[in-house]
């Protein structure tokens, strides 16, 4: 596949997640009536989604979603999210886990929860940039998700917590100063979340989040694709995936046939997709990196407070907590906390016990929450990616990570408050974010800091990350992909 000869850049966009959305936003801007070809793997699910008839799914159809996603991957607990009974997929690590890695339009944003955040000078402190260069571009970017939140400027209302985390947010910001040996600062999530009244994607705050959204209440990179795809602004979408560069000739080697040759490549296929390209394509590299955010769960038990009846509510995250230490050389930590949503005993409860459970269920919402604990890509695992001779990825645990030792009954402690305890139990480590970053960092092989690895060759996603904080980067990354894009330029 030969692009034209036009007098227009011929740009290629590989991948098709968040940081293809920002790519394709930078070249919107900066490159208009460019010929813009975007490569995708779009790969049929394992299962065919069931999702609802209508946008109001009653019990009947949670009830035959529940045991359908039973039958597909069998009774656990903690229950896995899905995209209406379709897990995202997964590639193994020996010994240690899965890596989630989406082969659909919008990449891992189908599955995520929706958190934003805007990274600042700490999180940015290993960066060759800063927040006043990313501040333009994390503007656009949050316009185009439609983030909500707190902050005075946006136009969309903040999430609605349930009442018990309602109750542990002003708990917290009552408390003056530091919990003992932690600082613990409470707020209202930006999520990338339509709340605004009397929009068709709005969030109904019917719980079953971790199921999918029959709203679409939640941003998804593929919203922002699609978009682009209608308005022209990509010229031609290629079903392939990518397998290696011809970094001289900017030729792209398809796992049937080749493309190219491109004035631009922007790639964008998340570290697991990017990793593979640019071990099949850099002459002597032979490994990566892979950094990844370790995760904990813990409940958080409330008493006495609010005893509000709460029947809608929002199913993910309802609050943020930034932890920070008396320890300057510890990077700041993040709770993420839940409400003890239905999709969990609907997971474990037989269908016909549901109108039972149903009270109980209220009753947990009313008394248990879930906190999500991340912690920096420092004290994660960090997985060794290369490649066969025959070029097939393999995978291996080069580092486990761990809590940084006094970490977790600090925690405890600062939780203390009046009406909320943590149990004396040791966190449930998750085994992967699938926040990952850093396998080919700003500064390493050459990489410039506008993502630049060779001439007409950028890097776009959260390969290029110079490690990973504790806050959510889908953010960062969709506008640090806009930034490399408008940076770029085209080899003609």
């Amino acid at each position: 596949m030969v692009p034209g000869a036009g007098p227009s850049p011929r740009i290629a966009v590989i991948g098709s997640g968040a940081a293809a959305a920002g790519a394709l936003l930078g070249i919107e801007r900066r490159f208009p009536g460019a010929e813009v070809w975007l490569f995708e793997r779009r790969e049929p699910p394992e299962f065919p989604p069931y999702p609802p008839p209508s946008a109001e799914p009653d019990s009947d159809y949670l009830l035959n979603l529940t045991c359908l996603t039973r039958q597909r991957y069998g009774l656990a607990f903690p229950p896995p999210k899905t995209h209406f009974g379709v897990k995202c997929p997964s590639i193994e690590v020996p010994g240690w886990g899965r890596l989630w890695e989406s082969r659909e339009r919008g990449g891992l944003t189908r599955y995520w929860g929706g958190v934003t955040a805007r990274f600042g000078r700490g999180e940015l402190c290993r960066w060759p940039v800063g927040p006043a260069e990313l501040t333009p571009f994390y503007d656009c970017a949050a316009e185009e998700m439609g983030v909500c939140g707190p902050d005075a400027d946006s136009s969309r209302p903040p999430v609605r917590p349930v009442p018990a985390v309602r109750d542990l947010i002003a708990a917290l910001a009552q408390r003056e100063g530091a919990a003992g040996e932690l600082t613990l600062t409470p707020s209202l999530p930006a999520m990338a979340l339509e709340t605004r009244p009397g929009q068709a994607r709005r969030c109904t705050y019917t719980g079953g989040c971790m199921a999918g959204c029959p709203h679409d209440s939640i941003y998804s990179a593929a919203m922002t694709i699609d978009r682009m795809v209608a308005q022209g602004v990509v010229s031609k979408v290629v079903l392939a995936k990518v397998l290696a560069m011809d970094v001289a000739t900017r030729t792209l080697a398809l796992k049937e046939g080749e493309a190219g040759p491109f004035d631009l490549i922007l790639v964008a296929a998340g570290c697991l997709g990017t990793g593979q390209i640019l071990l099949r394509s850099l002459p002597g590299l032979s490994r990566l990196n892979l950094l990844d955010n370790p995760v904990f769960t813990f409940p958080i038990l409330a008493y006495g407070g609010s005893e509000e009846r709460e029947d809608s509510y929002f199913g993910l995250t309802n609050a943020c907590v930034t932890v920070t230490t008396a320890d300057p050389t510890l990077p700041p930590a993040t709770v993420q906390v839940y409400p003890a949503m239905d999709h969990l005993w609907q997971s474990l409860v037989p269908g016909a016990l549901w109108p039972v459970a149903t009270p109980l269920g209220r009753l947990l919402r009313r008394h248990v929450l879930i906190g999500r604990l991340y912690l920096h890509s420092d004290h994660g695992s960090v997985v060794r990616m290369e490649t066969s001779a025959g070029g097939s990825l393999r995978l291996s645990l080069g580092r486990a990570g761990k809590m940084p030792e006094g970490l977790w009954p600090a925690l405890r402690r600062a939780f203390h408050l009046k009406g909320f305890r943590v149990p004396n139990l040791p966190p449930l480590r998750q085994k992967t974010s699938s926040h990952y970053a850093g396998t080919l960092p700003y500064g390493t092989h050459g990489l410039g800091a506008d993502g630049g690895l060779r001439p007409g060759i950028h890097l776009c996603d959260a390969t290029v990350f110079p490690d990973g904080p504790a806050a959510s980067p889908t953010l960062t990354i969709m506008a640090n992909a806009m930034r490399t894009a408008m940076a770029a330029r085209p080899v003609r």
